[in-house]
């Protein structure tokens, strides 16, 4: 089964995030908890009470990550950067639309 196929959509965000910080990050200094605070940093909140899903997330990139060699792991950060930018893209037409509406 494809990894992620049966995230929510922030579900997804959090795991293209988690990709891109992962795949950009000495992952031996990187803790769960380091990386629940960066992600809370980019989205302007707190991930507080969606510890659970951001531990099983960073487990399951982390572990993925290592898995993959440097050129795989590059690509895999370029594809979730490049997820990233057109979901953003797709809400700020959404956010657009709604303004001149």
């Amino acid at each position: 089964a494809d990894v992620g196929a049966a995230d929510t959509p922030f579900q997804a965000d959090l795991r293209h995030r988690i990709r891109i910080i992962v795949g950009t990050t000495d992952t031996s200094e990187l803790g769960v908890k380091m990386l629940r605070k960066m992600l809370e940093d980019q989205l302007g909140t707190s991930l507080k009470e969606q510890k659970g899903d951001v531990q099983t997330l960073a487990g399951e990139e982390m572990g993925r990550h290592a898995a993959l060699d440097a050129a795989a792991a590059a690509r895999e950060v370029q594809k979730a950067r490049d997820w990233l930018a057109a979901k953003e893209a797709e809400a700020a037409a959404a956010a657009a639309a709604a303004a001149s509406a």
